[in-house]
């Protein structure tokens, strides 16, 4: 199917995790093993009130960037008992090769380096993202993350396997923080190993664009003065899903 068209056919699911925030989130679908689908409310069917955890709903399907997003999304009866939202993970989703956590806690540049060093690999390369204290001459206080876990936890992993296909690192690491992230901290740490400097570099280089271009992690700048501000990067941006 076309980039951008539609399919025909309705489906149905549950709102699993949702965002008033950034009004969007992600539908469960009642297919078994479907993944789970995207949905903002500039896809909601006019008139349809706004979305919560937990409500049934009716939606079409169209492709994005080669993925389903859910379009002309309607509640249905009265929707089911909202599950528990995603807590932060406790232990790191991957294998030993791969590693991927989204966690509450402060993350540590050591345990990425760690996991990725290897005997056989002479170059460990690493990134780090961190709050800064300014923004367009305004004072930044703290950074806040809002993140979809389950979701993001299993892109970040894809982007580890990816990573290593396309520039021959050995081992990969992606660690990133939700909640309150104060200015010097780290939001994210990312870290590949390879037998060669020039494939961890070009690695941990490619991994950080991709995360921000399809993990659902939403970041906002709380400054000492004037309101707060949700900052998204241009390839996540809601408004240009189905446009592109």
């Amino acid at each position: 199917m076309p980039e951008g068209e539609s399919k025909s056919k309705r489906f149905r699911g549950t709102v699993l995790w949702y965002t008033a925030k950034k009004k969007m989130g992600f539908i469960k679908p009642d297919e078994p093993d479907a993944s789970d689908i995207f949905v903002h409310d500039s896809d909601l069917r006019p008139g349809t009130g706004l979305l919560s955890e937990g409500d049934a709903v009716e939606y079409g399907l169209a492709i994005f960037r080669g993925r389903n997003k859910a379009v002309d999304v309607i509640l249905v009866g009265d929707g089911a008992p909202a599950p528990p939202s995603p807590a932060p993970s406790l232990r790191p989703r991957g294998d030993a090769l791969d590693r991927a956590r989204v966690t509450g806690a402060p993350l540590s540049h050591d345990e990425a380096v760690a996991f990725v060093t290897s005997d056989d690999c002479g170059a460990v390369a690493t990134f780090l993202g961190v709050t800064r204290d300014t923004f367009e001459g305004k004072r930044v206080v703290r950074l806040s993350y809002e993140a979809y876990v389950p979701m993001a936890e299993a892109e970040m992993l894809k982007i580890c396997a990816v990573a290593r296909a396309r520039f021959e690192a050995k081992r990969c690491c992606i660690l990133h923080r939700t909640g309150e992230v104060a200015v010097g901290e780290a939001s994210v740490i990312i870290a590949a190993a390879s037998p060669h400097r020039k494939d961890a570099l070009a690695a941990v280089a490619w991994a950080i664009d991709e995360l921000k271009t399809t993990v659902p992690i939403w970041k906002k700048e709380i400054y000492a003065e004037g309101d707060p501000a949700w900052k998204q990067n241009k390839e996540w941006d809601p408004k240009t899903l189905g446009t592109a």
